[in-house]
């Protein structure tokens, strides 16, 4: 499993994050928890909506593996805005999200 160390401070010492590649399986999760509404019109391919916020912190909820802080949902929504970003940018690095249909 393909995992990369990040160096935070955290309480003012310095910490590490550790995020990891997700399986498909983990990954499918994320998205399927980030749909909305699915739109069926006439006969075109289906619309679908994906909330990003919820997308990105599913995949950062299933990426974290190793934190100085608690992995929920209400914590993440709590961190410095810089913290999460560069997490974010970890995390879509490591599961790029890319077309499938």
């Amino acid at each position: 499993m393909e995992t990369r160390e990040i160096e935070i401070e955290w309480n003012g010492e310095k910490a590490k994050v550790v995020l990891k590649k997700l399986t498909w399986g983990e990954k499918s999760a994320v998205i399927k928890e980030a749909m909305g509404k699915i739109t069926f019109i006439g006969g075109e391919a289906p619309k679908i909506q994906i909330d990003p916020i919820a997308l990105m912190e599913g995949l950062l909820l299933r990426s974290i593996k190793e934190a100085p802080f608690e992995v929920k949902r209400e914590v993440i929504r709590n961190l410095p805005s810089e913290l999460v970003e560069d997490l974010i940018a970890v995390a879509q690095e490591l599961n790029p999200f890319r077309p499938i249909l």
